[in-house]
């Protein structure tokens, strides 16, 4: 038997990380999230952290080792996969990661990502010029290559799900026997692995409300909400994403409290200044 428990995170900050804690202390098991993942790359990752929790030495070492690993994420993701494998190590929780693809899969996912990120691209050179109509049809072809991707990427850990038992009995030898296993992973709040598998699992939202843009329209591609329902909150993505850049100076309690016709007429505004 095996207990599976989903924990529906933020992949951000280091407090989010850390109500992983309670669930990591007690599992058998976890499963970090990492975005295709070959079957060949998960065995060497896996290999790899039971061979570093060999070794032991103290938390505060693990971290300083442990830190420059993820010097290519962005610094609030950083804080929360550095937190997120420290607290693995400190209760010594091995790993078994729920993706596990083909080469030709992850390819897969890999050239949709780049989609995502070219209409994006795109689409903010339009809305710097002003152009938000053209914004919007960029930013629709971005969320719905984004959406297929997600999709690939739930049904591989739906899959997985299925034989999860099976192959942590058959990889780690000291759980061959444990009755029940208690297997954890965690993934972003807004996928729906669970659509893809028909082994029962507890879901636990660590996420709670959505409460930024981002978040928000998150939600509503999660929901499947039409994307003219979410124009305002894309076009509020669109004028943030340029904000971090240095092009404007919005922020975001600012363009919450605007309708899109508000939010329009300001950005008209500031293309023309």
């Amino acid at each position: 038997m095996i207990n599976i428990t989903h924990l529906q995170t933020r992949h951000a900050e280091r407090g989010n990380a850390k109500k992983l804690e309670p669930y990591l202390a007690k599992a058998h098991v976890y499963a970090p999230e990492f975005a295709a993942l070959t079957e060949e790359g998960a065995l060497a990752e896996e290999t790899r952290w039971r061979e570093r929790l060999s070794t032991g030495g103290s938390v505060a070492a693990f971290e300083k080792e442990t830190r420059s690993r993820f010097s290519h994420l962005s610094p609030d993701q950083a804080e929360y996969a550095l937190a997120e494998w420290v607290l693995c190590f400190k209760h010594k929780v091995p790993v078994w990661y729920l993706e596990r693809m083909s080469t030709f899969q992850a390819g897969r996912v890999y050239e949709l990502d780049g989609k995502v990120n070219s209409e994006l691209e795109q689409g903010l050179q339009a809305l710097e010029k002003g152009e938000i109509d053209r914004f919007l049809d960029f930013e629709r072809k971005s969320l719905e290559y984004e959406a297929k991707r997600d999709k690939l990427r739930d049904r591989e850990v739906g899959q997985n799900l299925q034989r999860a038992e099976q192959q942590i009995r058959m990889r780690y030898s000291e759980l061959a026997a444990k009755d029940p296993i208690d297997f954890i992973f965690g993934m972003g709040k807004f996928h729906k692995p669970e659509k893809y598998t028909s082994v029962s699992m507890t879901p636990v939202d660590l996420a709670g409300a959505s409460r930024t843009i981002v978040e928000r329209l998150d939600e509503g591609l999660w929901n499947e909400r039409p994307f003219d329902e979410l124009k305002i909150l894309a076009l509020g993505y669109g004028v943030l994403e340029l904000t971090k850049r240095g092009v404007w100076a919005f922020k975001e309690s600012q363009i919450r409290e605007m309708d899109f016709e508000t939010l329009s007429r300001e950005i008209k505004r500031q293309v023309r200044t």
